[in-house]
């Protein structure tokens, strides 16, 4: 019983340290990168459906709508990929069962594609709203300090997103009104010289 707890401690504190590596490369602008033309759709699709056993099992929906037309972005899809699996992961530590995970990706002005999920959980404090992407920061609630993780994974969403040229947004209206996190990425036209 003891050592099973002190592995478990042991773990978690090893996944930590790497978080926070990854986390200070990305920031230093260090992290190894491997940029490539990359459809967004076939990318958020393909990371969506790594989600449906899970979500399923917790009893939370999760659809995606996509547009038509195919989206491309130079970028490194694995970190993106990784960015948007700290997303749908935190969004589903605050979707209750019955609850939906809703998850879209559509082109905006500026030459720009818009990847957003939308949950209808428990949603985020005004005052806590600035600091979501603070490292280590949590809300000081009971409900938030049982749950795992160490407040690190929206700061290392957010590094990856900026690594890759991008913006990451968090939204919300307050406690019990949902939350919804956007990424905005620069895209490239097929054939353009960036491709």
């Amino acid at each position: 019983q003891e050592i099973d707890r002190l592995l478990e401690q042991t773990q978690q504190l090893t996944a930590m340290v790497d978080d926070l590596h990854a986390l200070a490369l990305a920031e230093a602008r260090e992290l190894k990168m491997d940029f490539m033309p990359t459809d967004l759709r076939q990318l958020a699709q393909q990371t969506t459906e790594a989600f449906q056993a899970l979500t399923s099992d917790q009893g939370v929906a999760l659809q995606l709508a996509l547009p038509q037309e195919p989206l491309f972005a130079r970028i490194d899809p694995n970190r993106v990929r990784q960015a948007l699996q700290n997303l749908i992961g935190n969004a589903l530590h605050y979707t209750p069962a019955g609850g939906r995970i809703t998850g879209s990706l559509e082109r905006v002005d500026g030459g720009q594609a818009r990847l957003c999920g939308q949950d209808n959980g428990s949603g985020i404090a005004l005052v806590d709203l600035p600091h979501v992407f603070d490292r280590f920061y949590r809300p000081d609630t009971s409900r938030n300090r049982q749950l795992p993780g160490a407040g690190l994974g929206l700061a290392i969403a957010q590094a990856l997103v900026q690594a890759n040229g991008g913006n990451l947004a968090a939204e919300s209206a307050g406690l019990g009104q949902g939350s919804c996190f956007s990424i905005l990425l620069p895209l490239v036209e097929p054939g353009s010289p960036e491709q």
